[in-house]
C-alpha cells in the first residue's frame, strides 16, 4: 500500500497548462468516503487555463494525499478503503473532495469499446486534502 500513497503539497500553479483543458475527472466528498459510499460522485471537473476568467472554484493550496489505482474502475473502492486506513494510521483527517483523474485516457481508446472491461493499464490518480487530527 505505501508505494501507492504519498503526501503532496499542492499549489494552484502546479500544473503546466495548455490552451485547452488539460485534465478532467470526477470528485467525491470526504464525507461520502468516510461513509463508504465510494460511488457517490457529485461533479465532473476540468482544470482551466491560467487566463480563464470564469470558473466554479479553485482547489485550495495545502497538503494532499495522493493514491493511484492501476486497472479498472471497479478497483477504486479498494483504493479508497486503503486511503481511509492510511489516514487513520497517520492521524490524518480527509477534507473537501477526492479528485479522480485519469492519467492515460488514450489507453481506453486503444482497447476499443468492446474491451473496456480490460483496463489493466489504466491509471487513476486520486488526490484528497488532509489535515492532522
Amino acid at each position: 500500500m505505501a508505494e501507492r500513497l504519498s503526501l503532496a503539497s499542492w499549489k494552484n500553479t502546479d500544473k503546466k497548462l495548455f490552451s485547452l483543458y488539460d485534465s478532467f475527472g470526477t470528485r467525491i466528498s470526504a464525507n461520502a468516503l468516510r461513509e463508504q459510499r465510494f460511488d457517490s460522485y457529485d461533479r465532473y471537473f476540468a482544470d482551466c487555463p491560467a487566463h480563464t476568467k470564469n470558473y466554479d472554484e479553485i482547489i485550495p493550496a495545502g497538503t494532499y494525499l495522493q493514491a493511484f489505482c492501476i486497472g479498472s474502475w471497479d478497483k477504486l473502492p479498494e483504493i479508497y478503503a486503503q486511503i481511509l486506513c492510511y489516514a487513520q494510521e497517520h492521524h490524518l483527517v480527509l477534507s473537501g473532495y477526492a479528485y479522480e483523474e485519469g492519467l492515460n485516457e488514450l489507453s481506453l481508446n486503444s482497447m476499443g469499446i468492446e474491451n473496456i472491461h480490460l483496463m489493466d493499464d489504466y491509471i487513476t490518480q486520486i488526490t484528497i486534502a488532509v489535515n492532522n487530527d
